[in-house]
């Protein structure tokens, strides 16, 4: 398999924090979680990044919450879901 095909330690880590937070999960609330979990720091940009990863393997899809937002478009929140 294509080194580009793995998932990495901290890919895997968002997903699990996905999956244990279930429908509804926001970048802040999936950070906190691997924060929790590896006792780390970690920026709220690296998990976003990772979810972008697993969303073009598609293992995750994200959508954007009910209600106006008042952060433009490539900054405005997302509710994350496992596929």
């Amino acid at each position: 398999m294509p080194r580009g095909e793995y998932l990495g330690g901290f890919e895997r880590m968002a997903l699990l924090a996905v999956a244990r937070i279930g429908v509804g999960a926001y970048g802040i609330a999936i950070l906190r979680e691997v924060r929790d979990w590896t006792r780390t720091e970690a920026a709220v940009a690296s998990v976003y990044a990772a979810l972008d990863r697993a969303r073009s393997r598609g293992l995750v899809s994200s959508t954007a919450p009910p209600g106006p937002s008042s952060v433009p478009a490539p900054h405005s929140p997302a509710l994350w879901d496992g596929c």
